[in-house]
């Protein structure tokens, strides 16, 4: 696998593995306790994602009340 090929497919998985990753510490560390939830993701959006797991994730993050903001 070409380094181009394998940097445009772990940019496919990275956004939505990093807002599960996030969501799951933001989920441990807030347990029991108000906090305004944020996930803040900085992308250039120059590459596609993976929307496999995509229906799920929106609806955990819709449970967890954690808000997403993407710049």
């Amino acid at each position: 696998m070409r380094l181009t090929a394998a940097l445009a497919l772990w940019a496919t998985v990275a956004v939505i593995d990093s807002i599960i990753v996030a969501a799951d510490m933001i989920a441990r560390h807030t347990t029991n306790k108000k906090f305004n939830k944020r996930i803040i993701i900085a992308t250039d959006a120059g590459s596609t994602v993976d929307t496999d797991l995509l229906d799920s994730v929106i609806q955990s993050l819709n449970d967890q009340e954690i808000r997403v903001q993407l710049l």
